[in-house]
């Protein structure tokens, strides 16, 4: 990304939020995708030039709500990917963690080896549902 607008909100990222650059631009093109409904894919090639000012604006303020209060991407971004899925946070939601999901992984594994397929889920209280979407998804027979 050689584009001026991207180079100062990855420059404002690194090191207040992340100390990794690579990681810092992945953070400002999701931003960008996220306000203007641009791929990540087209704003990699075409930099800044198909967003607006106000776009501009916003996906700065982002930048600076990370950076100041140390807000949570994920509520920025309106989701988390989550076993393939793609899993809708706002607060006060709590936001699915990366544990958790390597625990589903292995959940999803060992019901898988042992040969019989859940006809019943039931998961309580759990904020997102993302345990039950993610069992949904992968077991689409059962009832959740």
């Amino acid at each position: 990304m050689a584009n001026q607008f991207f180079h100062t909100l990855t420059a404002r990222l690194v090191p207040a939020y992340t100390t990794d650059k690579a990681h810092a631009e992945q953070i400002v093109l999701w931003l960008c995708s996220t306000v203007s409904g641009i791929s990540e894919a087209l704003l990699r090639v075409v930099g800044d030039a198909r967003l607006s000012p106000s776009q501009k604006e916003q996906i700065a303020a982002l930048v600076e709500r990370l950076v100041v209060e140390d807000y949570p991407l994920q509520y920025l971004l309106g989701s988390v990917p989550f076993c393939g899925l793609d899993i809708m946070v706002e607060p006060p939601l709590l936001i699915p963690r990366p544990e958790t999901e390597e625990w589903v992984v292995r959940l999803i594994q060992e019901i898988e080896s042992s040969g019989r397929l859940p006809r019943t889920i039931l998961d309580l209280c759990t904020g997102t549902g993302c345990i039950a979407l993610a069992l949904a998804h992968k077991f689409p027979q059962a009832h959740v």
